[in-house]
């Protein structure tokens, strides 16, 4: 067998792994876990991804834009706490402009440095979650924020047909990533973008702006999970969103997204988000100790890399 045939073997295997791993997954943990395939159990998988799913929803967007954000979880915690803050006083709605208010600046200030002064999206990124989560302690002395609504407790944990609502605000994002990415002119730029930034802009796009929205998007996106979080917990905290910035991006690996930019689908990261919360799902209804399941998911993401690079190599060859 020639390398470029076992390169092109590789190309199909990840191509098709996972579905195939998920299936195998349902399968056995179908036979270890008698109630793990129970209706109330699958609602509680998709529950558990609602929130983190938002994020990983806009994060998949930069991804393909060839960017990445790791200020999405500070976001996420400083929102929040505006959120509870200002919901014991005034009105949801107010409360929550306020909150996505503060994501959408952080997000701006993420792409303006980025797009305008071309500095690396790590770099930028990780300063301004060092400092959000600072301000965050900061705000309210890293206490949380109580939350005495009804309202937004019913908002966090009440269901349609169900199903709940939180589960329902994803799949209604889901659907309108997957409508932008496929059917507008901004998505199809954001593949041309994350495919080559170069030709992009000789082709008349305008790369930059297209760098600052994903970031501008993901400040929002991360806003809306914080106020997600705070509904569902019923308060708002500086210590949310902890581990947010490596589950949105394996999610989206698994998924097939690419970490160098221009390939993906909401698709896809959608079927990443069902493999890893199946996995993490199992390992707690069998028992195994947090500090395994940490240790499972730190390979998970080393995994999901490496496959990443083996796809990418396979397709360029």
């Amino acid at each position: 067998m020639t390398r470029k045939e076992r390169m092109v073997g590789i190309g199909m295997l990840t191509k098709h792994m996972v579905p195939m791993v998920l299936a195998v997954m349902l399968v056995l943990f179908s036979v270890l876990i008698p109630n793990f395939c129970t209706v109330g159990n699958i609602i509680n998988i998709f529950s558990s991804f609602a929130v983190y799913g938002v994020v990983t929803i806009a994060m998949a967007l930069a991804l393909i834009c060839g960017e990445f954000d790791l200020s999405v979880g500070s976001i996420m915690a400083f929102s929040s706490l505006i959120f509870a803050t200002l919901v014991n006083e005034k009105t949801f709605a107010a409360a929550a402009a306020a909150a996505l208010l503060s994501g959408a600046v952080v997000g701006a200030a993420n792409g303006f440095l980025v797009a305008k002064f071309n500095i690396p999206s790590f770099v930028v990124t990780m300063g301004m979650q060092i400092t959000v989560k600072g301000a965050a302690c900061l705000y309210t002395d890293a206490k949380p924020v109580a939350i005495y609504s009804d309202f937004c407790y019913t908002v966090g944990n009440g269901a349609l047909f169900g199903i709940p609502y939180l589960v329902w605000a994803f799949f209604v994002i889901w659907l309108l990533a997957g409508v932008l990415l496929k059917y507008t002119a901004f998505g199809r730029g954001l593949y041309a973008v994350g495919g080559n930034y170069l030709m992009a802009k000789n082709a008349g796009i305008n790369a930059p702006i297209y760098k600052f929205m994903v970031f501008f998007i993901l400040g929002i996106a991360s806003a809306l999970g914080g106020i997600m979080m705070a509904c569902r917990i019923s308060a708002g905290n500086a210590l949310y969103g902890m581990d947010l910035t490596m589950a949105a991006i394996s999610a989206n690996v698994v998924g097939g997204t690419s970490t160098v930019g221009g390939t993906g689908n909401i698709r896809k990261t959608l079927l990443g988000l069902i493999v890893l919360y199946v996995l993490y799902n199992a390992l707690m209804l069998l028992g195994i100790q947090a500090y395994v399941q940490q240790l499972i998911k730190g390979l998970i993401v080393i995994i999901v890399i490496v496959i990443d690079g083996l796809s990418r190599v396979a397709n360029e060859n």
